[in-house]
């Protein structure tokens, strides 16, 4: 990610503000210790994690994390956790609760993720054909992010049109089923996702795990109700409402859920009566995180809000926002430096000097070889 919030040269005698993302923290691990410890003089580190993540001990050479509630379990931590996540910093398209209740809703669930093992994507099918099969109606929308040059993508991907075939010809147009191939490098437009969010009564996310997903903060913003699963380790749970959504015990019996939900519908979920603003605006909730970046960090809050009003937050923790330059990441569409080349170069980048050529060369070197002998561990491992 490479989230340079703060530099140092606007800083004066304070140190500059560098973000990485957890991911990418075995490569920043990997660098020079005369490097890293130079980046350390000029710069605090904060290490986010936008997923699940279990560990005994605390991770070296960074000043604190950012991490929501239940995302990050570290058994015995010494360093600071700050309570933000990605989707603490939502910006205005999803603020609109005002419409909620008057807008027709074509789909009862909407389902957006992909066809990993992870995301369940094959239970919510089958759910949905359980349904089906006993004769009682049911609208849904799936949205699958598919990559057609990822060899795991292409095996799980055919897993779930094989199911689809299945449902009889009669009970097909009770599914809109759309794939959205990431692998040509664009992502689906927020105001696209805004339009189906809308159209539909209720997010179905019953992830394994996951970090804390935004969409589930987009969606109830958006005034919709969600089905989650009470076993999905992360934060995606931390804001849902006992009232008003539906947290499933056993997946084995998520039919019965989706059931219940639409039957009561009309009288129980449809008036959803929480903002979730506070929560998960960026307009709000910017100010509460650098506050807290000031009092752990030392800064004058005053002064980091006026060097940071003009940085959106939306993204940026995911990074989509596109702050380095493009020969700095290793992955141009989320800039992320997950290559111990692209690591080297964006310390480089933060410390305003030039990468050494040959030493750049041989972790290039290195990347290569890392990745020949682990890419098909780990797709035989997934499969």
């Amino acid at each position: 990610m490479g989230f340079i919030a703060l530099k140092k040269r606007d800083m004066g005698n304070e140190k500059g503000l560098l973000i990485i993302k957890h991911m990418e923290y075995s490569y920043f691990h990997n660098m020079p210790k005369r490097l890293i410890d130079q980046v350390k003089d000029v710069y605090n580190i904060g290490l986010y994690f936008g997923f699940y993540t279990k560990r005994g001990a605390d991770y070296k050479d960074v000043d604190f994390y950012i991490a929501e509630d239940n995302v990050l379990n570290i058994k015995s931590s010494e360093k600071h956790r700050i309570n933000f996540n990605g989707y603490n910093f939502i910006g205005d398209d999803f603020c609109q609760n005002t419409e909620k209740n008057r807008i027709c809703k074509d789909y009862d669930f909407i389902f957006i993720g992909d066809a990993s093992n992870r995301k369940n994507l094959y239970g919510v099918i089958s759910a949905v054909n359980k349904i089906l099969t006993r004769g009682q109606k049911i609208k849904i929308l799936i949205i699958n992010r598919i990559n057609r040059r990822n060899l795991y993508h292409i095996i799980l991907n055919a897993r779930i049109r094989r199911l689809l075939s299945k449902i009889k010809v009669k009970d097909r147009n009770s599914i809109t089923y759309l794939e959205a191939d990431s692998s040509l490098g664009y992502l689906i437009p927020k105001n696209i996702i805004v339009a189906l969010l809308k159209k539909s009564k209720a997010l179905i996310l019953v992830s394994r795990a996951e970090g804390a997903a935004r969409v589930v903060a987009e969606a109830l913003l958006l005034g919709l109700n969600v089905i989650g699963y009470k076993g999905s380790l992360g934060g995606t749970n931390n804001h849902l409402s006992s009232k008003y959504d539906i947290i499933v015990d056993d997946l084995s019996k998520l039919d019965t859920s989706m059931q219940y939900f639409m039957d009561n519908y009309d009288n129980h979920y449809r008036y959803k009566d929480i903002n979730y603003s506070d929560l998960f605006c960026e307009k709000i909730t910017k100010d509460k995180f650098l506050d807290e970046l000031s009092s752990l960090l030392g800064y004058s809050s005053l002064q980091i809000k006026h060097l940071l009003r003009d940085k959106v937050f939306y993204n940026s923790l995911s990074s989509h926002n596109h702050f380095l330059p493009r020969d700095v990441p290793s992955n141009k569409k989320t800039d992320e430096c997950i290559s111990n080349a692209s690591m080297y170069k964006l310390l480089c980048f933060s410390l305003n000097k030039s990468p050494n050529h040959i030493f750049l060369f041989g972790l290039k070197v290195r990347d290569f070889i890392s990745n020949f002998f682990v890419l098909p561990k780990m797709i035989l491992l997934k499969i």
